[in-house]
């Protein structure tokens, strides 16, 4: 999933009713719309903070630190499935000021998502170890 998906995901998870408007633009054009244009510049440190949180869950994750000049196309180094979760971290870190319950409400949705992923990462694990030949 790339920098630009995950912050277009995360615009739609913060303004609801504009899920048309945010697919027909580019990222540069909703940057210049005074409704997206804080909280996109604010995306980068928001990621960050997300891979941070993650790799402390124990998760790897191999890629470089995101800057305010890294190309909306790039890939983000994470399993996809943990790549869709992120924009919820962004919500919960960015929309605080705006309406902190739904902000709250996000972060938690975040960690439950991430621990649900993670257990089931180990179950995985652990089966594929029991279903050995020995």
């Amino acid at each position: 999933m790339t920098i630009g998906e995950i912050k277009k995901e995360a615009l739609k998870l913060m303004f609801t009713n504009q899920d048309n408007e945010i697919d027909d633009n580019t990222v540069d054009e909703l940057s210049e719309d005074a409704n997206y244009g804080e909280f996109l510049n604010n995306m980068y440190g928001s990621i960050n903070r997300a891979i941070v949180r993650l790799k402390s869950k124990g998760v790897e994750y191999k890629g470089d630190w995101l800057k305010h000049n890294t190309n909306d196309d790039t890939e983000l180094a994470l399993d996809p499935e943990l790549c869709m979760l992120i924009p919820y971290f962004i919500k919960g870190d960015l929309y605080e000021e705006d309406n902190a319950q739904l902000a709250v409400m996000s972060r938690n949705m975040f960690e439950d998502m991430v621990d649900d992923y993670l257990s089931t990462k180990i179950n995985t694990a652990i089966e594929t170890v029991f279903e050995m030949d020995v």
